[in-house]
């Protein structure tokens, strides 16, 4: 298989051209491209870094080649996942225990000075 041309990305007919051609089996649109497609051995990718992001992917489809619009790859968002709220513990209120008061002794008071009746 051929080392897969690069085609920039202002020449969109140079692509075409180059399709219609039987022996090119992967050609690659813009560049930073990575010639090691992840998909198959025969469709190139546009890749600036690992962000997947220009117009057209070609794949080679036996004796077929079909421009495959890409486009800028969408990130899908994660979705989040509801915490359960947890059931909050109502907390027994102690009885207090009262205290019991100590009754006081009265002192008696002593009785001072004359003790004779009048």
């Amino acid at each position: 298989m051929p080392f897969p041309m690069i085609v920039r990305p202002s020449q969109p007919q140079k692509a075409v051209d180059i399709l219609s051609r039987p022996s090119s089996a992967q050609i690659y649109i813009g560049h930073n491209v990575d010639p090691y497609c992840p998909a198959s051995p025969c469709c190139g990718v546009y890749k600036k870094g690992s962000a997947i992001q220009f117009a057209l992917r070609f794949v080679w489809d036996g004796n077929q080649k079909h421009p495959v619009e890409v486009g800028r790859k969408r990130k899908r968002k994660k979705k989040k996942k509801k915490k359960k709220k947890k059931k909050k513990k109502k907390k027994k209120k102690k009885k207090k225990k009262k205290k019991k008061k100590k009754k006081k002794k009265k002192k008696k008071k002593k009785k001072r000075g004359l003790k004779h009746s009048s």
